[in-house]
């Protein structure tokens, strides 16, 4: 599991975050001011208090009263959801909003918080990376690829980790056995380790197919098709909703079972067995 090799502690401002400046063309759009794009920047509400309770603890960490989570734990496909923003404004602020923001409380005690151009770089690069990810699992899963799949895969892994700052290795006692843990508090590093672990260890990822949002697919579980049960119980009400819909259209059994996607006997339960 992703979990024993990985731990992480990221910070999420309780009183969420804004740009310094606005968007001449608003948040839904991409600005076309190459200025607003180096101006603007993505600011925690809570910054300076935040750094004055930091000030007050020995070692200048965040106080453990500050909310935090664990991306390792909480949101494994987060480098995929980063990857996938629009470049707006307002997709940048939606997500800072719920996991936080590029830049650690360092950069802001230096008034050195992540520009929207380097939003928008970052979520770039992460993009291409996991194509070429993709594309590496891919040739290891057809068997084109035997020849320099260590190679190949060190060679992305590094890629990836360049520019990674604060990783920290500490051991821990699990089960009755030490065991080595990197240990990440910047969210940036943290989806890039999420990247090296697909790549070393061919994790593969899907898509719900309720709510679209990306997850990792479990050995034990491959069929699994929803991220949660609460999008299977979601598309399951959905599906009877909608069987429900087109059988009082007069829409036949048989075409309701194309259409939703569910067996005879589940439709007939949903909508009753009469006709065909």
């Amino acid at each position: 599991m992703m979990g024993s090799q990985f731990k992480g502690r990221v910070i999420v401002d309780p009183q969420g975050y804004r740009w310094d400046d606005e968007f001449a063309a608003g948040l839904n759009t991409f600005p076309r001011d190459d200025d607003e794009c180096l101006r603007n920047r993505l600011v925690g509400r809570s910054d300076q208090q935040l750094l004055s309770a930091m000030l007050r603890t020995p070692d200048e960490s965040p106080p453990e009263e500050w909310p935090s989570y664990d991306p390792f734990v909480k949101e494994p496909a987060l480098f995929r959801i980063f990857a996938s923003l629009d470049a707006t404004p307002a997709a940048y602020l939606r997500f800072a909003d719920q996991w936080g923001s590029l830049s650690t409380l360092r950069n802001a005690r230096r008034h050195e918080q992540s520009r929207f151009v380097q939003w928008y770089a970052t979520s770039a690069s992460m993009a291409n990376q996991i194509k070429l990810a993709e594309r590496y699992l891919a040739a290891q899963k057809s068997g084109r690829n035997r020849k320099r799949p260590v190679s190949e895969a060190l060679k992305l892994v590094n890629d990836i980790l360049a520019d990674a700052t604060r990783i920290s290795i500490k051991a821990e006692q699990r089960g009755g056995v030490v065991v080595s843990v990197m240990v990440v508090d910047e969210l940036l590093n943290a989806m890039r380790l999420q990247l090296a672990d697909m790549i070393l260890e061919l994790r593969e990822f899907r898509s719900c197919e309720h709510c679209g949002k990306p997850f990792p697919v479990d050995a034990a579980r491959s069929d699994r098709a929803f991220c949660s049960d609460n999008c299977r119980v979601k598309a399951y009400y959905r599906r009877r909703k909608k069987a429900i819909a087109l059988r009082e259209s007069g829409t036949t059994l048989r075409e309701i079972v194309k259409e939703t996607g569910s067996d005879m006997a589940t439709i007939k339960k949903w909508v009753g067995s009469k006709g065909k």
